[in-house]
This record gives structure tokens, sequence and C-alpha cells, in this order.
């Protein structure tokens, strides 16, 4: 088997920001918005028009992962994005009130269910159980997680009052993914 060669990648290719954006139902105002990224220089990017500065690149970087969308050079030779946000469900009185930025912990409790605290507020929210199955069961919280709030939309729930779907992106993102089994 011939040696690798040590191939040096790019920060960000054009497909990989596109997929990133649609990952996450953005369109470019919207990343430029984030990122500090002109809009113009991310549609010249995503074109292939022009050459990007690594300034650029890694705004757009540092934006995606701070949003739960990574990207990684997996065997020296094939790009991944990985979608590393979490989502639990959480409910009670002042759920509405979550805002993304703040920092979150999840924890088990006593009767055998999941909380989520707010440290900085001294708040916590019991977790409604997440999901045995389905495409999205794999990306439920666990407790000893803690990240993030990046988005969190509420809504009335007959049973159970007023409820929220929170995603956070999780305070440690491994460097190295293994793949599922």
């Amino acid at each position: 088997m011939p040696a690798r060669k040590n191939v040096s990648h790019p920060l960000l290719m054009a497909s990989e920001c596109r997929a990133g954006r649609n990952a996450l139902g953005w369109s470019q105002h919207e990343l430029a918005d984030r990122s500090g990224v002109s809009r113009i220089t991310i549609s010249r990017f995503e074109s292939g028009n022009t050459r990007t500065e690594k300034s650029g690149l890694e705004a757009l970087v540092r934006c995606f992962k701070s949003y739960g969308i990574v990207f990684r050079v997996v065997d020296q030779r094939y790009r991944v994005m990985i979608q590393t946000s979490r989502w639990i469900l959480l409910f009670g009185q002042g759920v509405a009130d979550l805002m993304p930025g703040e920092r979150i912990e999840i924890v088990d409790r006593a009767d055998g269910g999941m909380a989520c605290i707010l440290p900085n507020k001294k708040t916590m929210f019991p977790i409604v159980s997440g999901p045995c199955h389905g495409e999205w069961a794999h990306a439920y919280g666990e407790a000893g997680q803690e990240g993030t709030i990046v988005t969190s939309e509420s809504r009335a729930d007959s049973e159970l009052g007023q409820v929220s779907e929170v995603t956070f992106v999780p305070a440690y993102v491994p460097e190295f993914f293994e793949p599922p089994e």
C-alpha cells in the first residue's frame, strides 16, 4: 500500500457552505448577518467566482460551528458535514422565555427523568422523555451534556401546558467521530 501524501485541505468548500446553510435553513443574507461576512462575498464564494480571504472562511467556519455544523476530513480524502446540535423538549412555566445563547446543563432527576438547568438563572425545567425511535431520536439530549441554546420554539400543549423545543450545541465537540455501527 503506497504511503499517503500529507494533503492540505481548504477550511471550507463552496459546496459545504451551501450544505451548511441548507441544513440550518438559512439564506445567504441570514448567513451574512450571523457570520459578519458580506452576502456578496458568500454568493461569489458559493458560485466559485472568486477566491475568498482566509479571514472570511474562518468566520464562516466559526459561525457554522456555533450553530452545530462542523466539517471534517475523514481518512485524508473524504470531506463530511456533521450536525452536532442536539434537542430537548422542556415544559413548565417560563420555558417560552428561553433565549439563544443561554448556557444549559442536562441532569438526571431523582424520579428517573431528566431536567434542564440554566445555571445563570438558577432555573430548572423538566425534560419530556426522549423518543425511542425515529429519525431524530439519536440527537435527543442526554444527562451530563452541557451546551448553548441555538433556538427555542414554544407552543401550548393540551397535556403539558407550555412546552419549548430547544436546540442546543454541546460545549464539547470531539475532533474525531466514530462511524455508527
